[in-house]
């Protein structure tokens, strides 16, 4: 079966290798008949069903769902294209381990926030704009294959909201505009994120950089010329914006983002704590049934799909408060209250309380903890640290080393629930700052500890990356693609060529560095002008273990784990 948990890169590859209709439905495991006549011959009125739900802002929105086999067709599309789609990391809709949550936390203890709204965003990609992106890097498909796919994923020439593939689609057709807007934004020291139609920037500037008016300006106020440049990038990739949506507001203020407020941290609307309080004492005072009857009365007010059945109210509620652990985390005091109040009125209810025990680890960059991660999954296989059980910070971007210290100054001035470690790459520069000579590891206080990276057995570098752990052979595997990372010590320092395959490294004067390092970018040959491989995409080959990434030596990160596992040791002596 094609619906993988995580997909291979032998189907990554057959799925850039399509070159017939036929090759489409073998790749997505369907008859060619039954594929062609779902698309193509079925009529239009009996392909999705159509239902509308109320806006927020007024008015109602279509939504279209796909009949069962058409679904079907399109789940396994999307599978695909999930595995395929590389996110920025502004792009936080329809993302794996990205939500509200973690779009929400960009903006947090900034100054301005500015929120826009684009206008009809499914509808507005119509059907040859999807055929388009099927014909260009990376799929660059033949007209007959990128016609078929569109086809799969469009009705009505436009994008269905309802659909399976639409969200990924959608962020595929954005990649362009989330390029230039996050140049913009960048340009004019702001922090950009999307989350499907919503876009939002925020600074920490005493004014912000840029004014959205609905109206042509011909000012000389140079912010107004700014926001035409933001205007022109929008209608430039085929969006217009939703003026009626565009909303600016300073930390005095409450700043809110996908639903969340984001003054401080991301947080839930107050309202809502109140509801599920009032909905629990409901429930306690008049009884189930009773509490359940007079919330649909007075809240219950959702158009659903004709097919879809009622929720109940106690599933309401356990959603509601699970959506405030998702928010604020299982170990936040309110939600554990709020837990153990509708475990009161009722045992039988499973939910996920917080972690205490497991230490939480943050890593200087987004691909040390994928490192980690597959590390301790290979050595407890092996026997090894079989009580050793963590939990991961799995941001995407990238934070280094000042940032990670920052973090680590301001969580130990208030007592942690659980230990928190952070974990930085090996550096000269900032050892003496993070790590203790005889333990090797720092205690901040309040549960909060850093260490550095342990050197290697077979390296002699000061400074150490997580992936100089590996092996030189191991570092040197190709992925599917021919890409691989590269060995500082494999370039000649003066000319920047390799010294045995014919390609070359342009920043020649970091070739200066005695210290070994890795090289991610920059290596250009006669037919490509990047052949390296990214860390990141390193990292998850190993996570994921894809093709030839499946037997790595995790041997030297023992001395990590055997650090974390002596942290854990001291904090169970020591009061927060």
């Amino acid at each position: 079966m094609i619906l993988l948990r995580t997909i291979s890169e032998e189907y990554k590859s057959k799925f850039i290798k399509l070159n017939s209709e036929r090759s489409v439905a073998d790749l997505l495991e369907i008859k060619y008949s039954s594929l062609i006549y779902y698309v193509r011959k079925i009529s239009s009125d009996k392909k999705y069903t159509k239902f509308c739900v109320p806006k927020k802002s007024g008015g109602e929105r279509e939504i279209y769902a796909p009949i069962e086999p058409l679904k079907l067709i399109q789940r396994r599309l999307n599978f695909i294209l999930q595995n395929i789609y590389e996110p920025n990391y502004c792009v936080h809709g329809f993302i794996k381990n990205r939500d509200i949550v973690t779009n929400t936390k960009n903006h947090s203890k900034q100054k301005y926030l500015l929120n826009v709204d684009l206008k009809d965003f499914f509808p507005s990609i119509n059907f040859g704009r999807v055929r388009g992106i099927f014909m260009v890097y990376p799929f660059i498909f033949s007209p007959t294959v990128a016609t078929l796919l569109a086809q799969i994923c469009c009705f009505n020439n436009q994008l269905p909201q309802g659909a399976p593939t639409s969200p990924i689609i959608s962020n595929f057709i954005c990649a362009r505009m989330d390029r230039q807007l996050l140049n913009f934004s960048q340009g004019y020291k702001c922090r950009y994120t999307r989350y499907a139609d919503d876009l939002s920037f925020s600074t920490y500037l005493h004014d912000f950089p840029f004014i959205i008016s609905e109206n042509e300006h011909n000012d000389e106020d140079e912010r107004i010329n700014r926001g035409e440049e933001f205007k022109n990038i929008v209608s430039d990739n085929g969006f217009e914006i939703n003026f009626k949506k565009v909303r600016l507001r300073n930390n005095k203020q409450r700043l809110e983002v996908t639903g969340l407020t984001a003054n401080r941290f991301p947080n839930v609307n107050r309202k809502l704590v109140r509801q599920i309080r009032a909905m629990l004492h409901a429930w306690k005072k008049f009884g189930l049934e009773k509490a359940e009857e007079e919330y649909f009365k007075r809240y219950d007010n959702r158009y659903r799909h004709p097919e879809q059945q009622k929720p109940s109210f106690k599933d309401i509620l356990v959603g509601k408060i699970s959506f405030i652990g998702m928010v604020r985390g299982r170990t936040n005091q309110i939600y554990k209250k709020l837990y153990f109040k509708v475990r009161d009125l009722d045992p039988t209810i499973k939910m996920k309380i917080g972690l205490e025990g497991v230490p939480f680890i943050i890593t200087e960059g987004s691909s040390d903890w994928k490192y980690l991660k597959a590390a301790l999954k290979a050595l407890q296989k092996n026997g090894e640290f079989l009580n050793l059980n963590m939990e991961f910070s799995e941001y995407e971007n990238f934070m280094g080393s000042q940032e990670l210290l920052k973090i680590c100054k301001e969580i130990r001035l208030r007592p942690q629930p659980r230990i928190n470690i952070l974990i930085f790459d090996r550096d000269l520069k900032i050892i003496t700052s993070v790590a203790g000579w005889k333990t090797h590891y720092r205690n901040w206080g309040n549960n909060v500890y850093s260490f550095v990276l342990p050197k290697p057995t077979h390296r002699q570098n000061e400074d150490i990356s997580p992936e100089l752990y590996f092996k030189d052979e191991e570092i040197k595997t190709k992925d599917s693609y021919g890409r691989r990372l590269f060995l500082s010590k494999e370039f000649d320092k003066i000319s920047g060529k390799h010294i045995s395959e014919d390609c070359r490294y342009s920043k020649v004067d970091k070739l200066n560095n005695e210290n070994i390092f890795i090289i991610d970018s920059d290596v250009s040959d006669s037919h490509n002008p990047n052949i390296a491989l990214s860390k990141n995409n390193f990292a998850k080959n190993i996570l994921s273990e894809s093709e030839n990434f499946s037997k790595f030596d995790f041997s030297e990160f023992k001395k990590i784990f055997e650090i974390i596992e002596r942290i854990i040791e001291e904090s169970k002596n020591h009061y927060l």
